[in-house]
């Protein structure tokens, strides 16, 4: 089958900002056309390729060491065989089913045979057999026998092979229909028509049928983790690409994962992760209450959302924006420490002030003495370890006094009005050993 055989379907919308972030070359490494939405899987690319199976004629490719060298379908056959490895692999040949779509075997007829066995179209099939009563090697060469124009595309909106009817489905999706009549399992016909999966043809992920913003998105996801490194293979994303699309949702953020395979919910993780990145900067991520690490070089997530005051949350904020470029590494954990302590000094505002510290013109010194009894009483009650206790000290007094140096409290800042005595200064803390006996003296820096 040819790609000019397939009728063509709206193109994608070129106002996702997603196309935009899609290489053409990556949309030429994978054969992509917007009319016939059709990936064709590169197996000379190290990230799509596996070694090819040992049986004469078959396509497909090997991707783990216990298949004994053979594709999944010749493996279940060698099963059942009863031969040795050698034999089978030495006498096999590929499965016939394993093929594809086949086309009439009269030149330039655009209609599809019924099969391997039957090389011809069913027009052409009654001639050969009723009118002209020849073998269709001689058929296939009479002058009188003239090509026929095609019926269009299968009605099912997953598959690209042409109907064997006016008005019907391609061969494999007519046996499908007729299966599920006979098993009271069709339904609503038209609903089956769009969520039906396609016909499985190695090497090929078909994308009809999906939303555009839907194509967009896995064709964008399927970049990024080429551009990570990671194995692709069409076995697991094919049967991704058709479990959204029998979900029929309008984008991928709302896909189910629930009935996914294991691997399957890995294609799906790995897809939205990156969806999630898309368009990320820290000029986008500032003003968000959880910051994905991303945008700022650093894995995982910052949480700033149970800093329940608005002024201390946007001064932390700013004191992070700050702080984030002069650290080297992946140091996600020691700023969301900071960002912890804080919390901890939210949560006593919040449960010992009238206002629940909304107000920061209101905030006093007290409000600290009361934060730091607050932590000796959590500390006597095992919710904090003495290092935890000493190490929020220190956090909050360096981060209330980093913030005031940053100039956040001028007019216009989140913490103008705040009270000047609302510091922590030098102090000793010592803590006690689980054996009562007196422990290691810390200071605060």
């Amino acid at each position: 089958m040819t790609i000019s055989a397939i009728a063509a379907v709206p193109a994608l919308e070129s106002v996702d900002p997603l196309v935009e972030a899609i290489s053409p070359e990556f949309l030429q490494l994978m054969g992509w056309d917007p009319q016939v939405r059709l990936l064709f899987i590169p197996r000379d690319h190290p990230q799509f390729s596996a070694p090819a199976c040992l049986i004469e004629g078959c396509s497909k490719m090997v991707y783990y060491a216990f298949q004994q060298g053979l594709c999944v379908g010749c493996m279940r056959r060698w099963e059942t065989s009863g031969q040795s490895i050698e034999e089978f692999t030495g006498t096999a040949k590929r499965y016939w089913r394993a093929i594809g779509e086949v086309i009439c075997g009269v030149p330039q007829c655009a209609r599809p045979s019924t099969g391997l066995a039957k090389p011809l179209c069913s027009s052409h099939q009654y001639q050969q057999r009723r009118v002209y009563k020849i073998s269709v090697e001689e058929f296939v060469r009479h002058p009188d026998v003239v090509p026929l124009e095609g019926f269009g595309i299968c009605h099912v909106a997953a598959c690209h092979r042409q109907r064997q009817s006016p008005t019907g489905y391609c061969p494999a999706h007519a046996q499908r229909r007729r299966n599920a009549i006979r098993q009271g399992t069709l339904g609503d016909e038209d609903h089956w028509r769009r969520t039906t999966n396609g016909i499985p043809q190695h090497g090929v992920v078909s994308l009809r049928g999906l939303p555009d913003r839907v194509v967009n998105e896995i064709l964008y996801g399927l970049q990024e983790r080429v551009r990570e490194g990671v194995m692709q293979k069409d076995y697991l994303l094919r049967p991704f690409c058709d479990q959204a699309r029998s979900q029929q949702i309008a984008t991928l953020t709302e896909v189910d994962a629930g009935s996914f395979s294991r691997h399957t919910r890995h294609i799906a993780s790995g897809f939205l992760k990156h969806l999630s990145r898309f368009g990320l900067s820290p000029e986008t991520e500032r003003h968000k209450d959880i910051w994905s690490g991303y945008a700022f070089g650093l894995t995982g997530s910052l949480y700033f959302d149970k800093i329940t005051q608005s002024w201390l949350r946007e001064a932390t904020k700013a004191w992070a924006l700050d702080d984030i470029p002069k650290r080297r590494g992946k140091s996600k954990q020691t700023i969301q420490s900071h960002i912890n302590a804080i919390v901890q000094l939210s949560d006593s505002l919040r449960l010992n002030r009238p206002d629940q510290g909304v107000d920061v013109r209101a905030v006093a010194r007290d409000d600290i003495t009361v934060f730091l009894t607050r932590l000796r009483f959590l500390n006597e009650q095992d919710t904090i370890s003495a290092y935890q206790h000493v190490r929020m000290v220190r956090y909050v007094r360096r981060l209330l006094n980093r913030m005031r140096t940053l100039g956040l409290a001028r007019p216009d800042q989140p913490l103008h009005g705040l009270c000047e005595t609302f510091v922590l200064g030098p102090r000793t803390f010592r803590t006690t050993s689980r054996t009562g006996k007196p422990a290691r003296t810390f200071r605060s820096k």
